[in-house]
């Protein structure tokens, strides 16, 4: 028995880990009670991925979610609720009992990756940075500069064709990959990044008989454990590898930029 997990994000990024865990924990053992196929860089959208598996299409994803996106529970017992950076009325769009919640983790706070250094908000003024949710465009907006939304499976050719001055993420595997060959600078305003959530689709989990179950939410508790003991490690990691790749890395932003990105707006969906 098969079981397929798919990210739409590259193998280095933090779901993909999720993913590349979850699927060796079940994979390792001579007798597994079934075997998980991990596929990474999906070419979907989050909440296109949310609907297959919602649909048991897809038996399990990682992605990146908003927070408080995804209720906490006992490690397997928890369906997922939907936030407004997946998309208008995603609410409604896939029944509520329809995912199973296996595990959480912190990502990497997010900085500004840019063409040229900046040191204030007037930096910018009218430029146009992507924002993944609408807290960041309501953020981007109240700067002056003119929020651009995208999935992340188009930011590349978006970047390439000069839509977009400006990104707002991490730096992680995923993001220095793609972007790091369009943006030489990096400014760390540990603006907070949507957590990641593995999750399985409540049809394939009905399937498991009754030990499997019990060895997924168990896998699932592992799997939140691994990643949150690397976590604060992955900062100095982050940066490193930005360096390697070419990227100027500012680490310790002007003191306006990191009061203007810790001062997050409260948004109601």
């Amino acid at each position: 028995m098969h079981f397929t997990f798919v990210t739409g994000f590259s193998p280095a990024s933090l779901p993909a880990q999720a993913v590349r865990i979850f699927a060796g924990l079940f994979n390792e053992p001579d007798e597994p009670l079934f075997n998980v196929v991990p596929l990474y860089d999906w070419e979907a959208s989050s909440l296109n991925i949310l609907k297959e598996v919602s649909r048991g299409k897809l038996d399990g994803a990682a992605v990146l979610a908003d927070h408080g996106q995804y209720a906490h529970g006992d490690g397997g017992d928890t369906v997922s609720r939907y936030a407004s950076n997946l998309g208008e009325s995603t609410s409604q769009s896939v029944a509520s009992d329809s995912i199973v919640l296996l595990a959480t983790a912190a990502a990497p706070a997010g900085g500004l990756w840019t063409r040229r250094t900046i040191t204030s908000i007037d930096d910018l003024q009218g430029a146009r940075v992507c924002a993944f949710d609408i807290e960041s465009a309501v953020l981007l907006r109240r700067f002056g500069a003119e929020p651009v939304a995208t999935d992340w499976c188009h930011i590349r050719e978006r970047v390439a064709a000069m839509e977009i001055d400006a990104v707002l993420c991490s730096g992680d595997g995923a993001a220095s990959l793609s972007l790091s060959p369009h943006f030489r600078y990096f400014s760390a305003v540990r603006y907070p990044v949507s957590p990641c959530a593995l999750l399985i689709s409540a049809r394939t989990f009905a399937q498991l008989s009754t030990t499997q179950q019990d060895a997924v939410r168990q896998t699932g508790r592992s799997v939140e454990h691994q990643l949150a003991a690397v976590a604060c490690y992955q900062e100095k990691i982050i940066f490193g590898n930005l360096s390697d790749l070419g990227v100027h890395v500012d680490s310790r932003p002007s003191a306006e930029l990191s009061a203007a990105f810790a001062a997050r707006p409260l948004v109601i969906a």
